[in-house]
Order: structure tokens, then sequence, then C-alpha cells
């Protein structure tokens, strides 16, 4: 018993230098946990000083503003007073909504977008509605007559066949069936074989690739398309 107890004293003893090192170091730590509450609290109530400074100058600003705009009026009403005593054509103070000291109004994103002047529907306006609404119709008019598909208006030359239309007038007098057979037909394949010779001089100078583009119908007939692709552009043979 007495050997058992000597080495459990003896135990105890090893352990005693970690004990004192946990205790200092929770002591310290705890003091340090104080130190920072009381510099948390202070800070604290800094903050809450500065914002109410803060709130103390924005009520005086406006108090100050309120103040002078007041000051102004009453001077503007004054002079109008002694000017309407003074004669009798004076004119009456304008109301305070209309004060030229009132602050704009705020402008927004889409301001830019709208107009602030009223506008009034004319009766050209309407007209010129009625009217483009009839041009409209006699086009689709001839799409259909003609079963020509809807996608041809996504056409670049359908744009800027309209345009040279509206350009040169009312006066203009649309070409006849002869006409597009004979010398407009001539002049677009010159247009066409002149950018040809183009494409083959780019042929000569870069090199081109021939390809082959085919599909098959119901039938099992065959319709082969031939292709020449080079850095001008590619070309239907």
């Amino acid at each position: 018993m007495h050997r058992r107890y000597y080495k459990a004293q003896k135990s105890l003893s090893s352990y005693s230098p970690w004990y004192e090192a946990l205790s200092k170091c929770s002591t310290k730590c705890s003091d340090y946990l104080k130190n920072f509450k009381a510099i948390n609290l202070k800070r604290n109530e800094s903050l809450h000083e500065l914002s109410v400074q803060k709130k103390k100058k924005e009520s005086r600003r406006e108090l100050g503003q309120f103040g002078s705009n007041a000051s102004n009026e009453m001077e503007q009403s004054e002079d109008g007073i002694g000017s309407g005593s003074g004669s009798g054509s004076g004119s009456a103070p304008t109301p305070s909504g209309e004060s030229s000291l009132a602050p704009p109004r705020p402008r927004g994103p889409l301001d830019k977008y709208v107009s602030s002047e009223a506008q009034q529907a004319t009766l050209n306006t309407k007209l010129k509605k009625d009217e483009r609404n009839d041009v409209c119709r006699k086009i689709g008019r001839w799409f259909f007559n003609c079963a020509i598909p809807f996608n041809a208006v996504n056409s670049p030359f359908y744009l800027s066949m309209m345009e040279g239309i509206s350009n040169f007038g009312p006066e203009f007098k649309p070409p006849s069936m002869h006409e597009l057979k004979t010398w407009i037909l001539k002049q677009e394949v010159e247009d066409i074989q002149g950018t040809m010779v183009e494409h083959k001089n780019a042929w000569n100078e870069y090199g081109c690739t021939i390809m082959l583009d085919g599909w098959t119908d119901g039938k099992n007939r065959v319709l082969l398309n031939f292709l020449v692709n080079s850095p001008r552009g590619t070309w239907f043979l």
C-alpha cells in the first residue's frame, strides 16, 4: 500500500509543471478576453456617437435649406404685393408649386427613350398608316398570286428593290416582261460572269477545293451540286 501511494505521488509530481502552465495560460486568456470586451464596447460607443453627430448635422442642414427657401418665398411674395399695390396691373405671385426654386424632376434610365413633350395624333399620320396598309396588301396579293415563298422577303435584294422604288418616286414605271427577259437579264448575267472571273483568279492564286453535294428524292432520283471553295468564297458550278 505504501509503495502504491509513493508511485501515485511521483506521477502527480511529474505532471505538476504542465498543470501550472495550463493555469497560467487560462489566466492570461481570461485577461485577454476581458480587454477585448472592453475595447469592443468602447468601439461601439464611439460608432454610436459618430452616427448621432451625423444625424444632427443632416437635420441642421435640412433646417437651414428649409429656412432659406422660406425666406426667398416670403421676399418674392412681398415684392409681388408691393408691385401690385403700386400699379393696378401688377402680376399675381406664382404659386409655390410653380416656383423656380423647386428642384428639377429626376431623370431615369428610360427617359432618353420617351419624349416628355405631348404628341397628338394628326390626320396625316392616320392617312399614312392607311396608305401603308393598302400598299402592303397589294404586295402580299402579288406574292400570293405568283406563289412566291414568304422567305423571299429575307433576301437583301428585296430591300434594295423597295428602297430603289421609294427613292425614285411616284413616277416610277415597273419593268415589263420584255425588259426583264432582255436587257435586265443580260446585264445580270454579265455581272455574274465578272464575279466568276474574280473567283477564278483567286483559284489560281490561292488554290481551291472541289466539293460535291447530293440529294435523293422520294423516287430515288439523285440531284448533284458541284461547288468550288476558296478563300474568295464558295462558287456553284
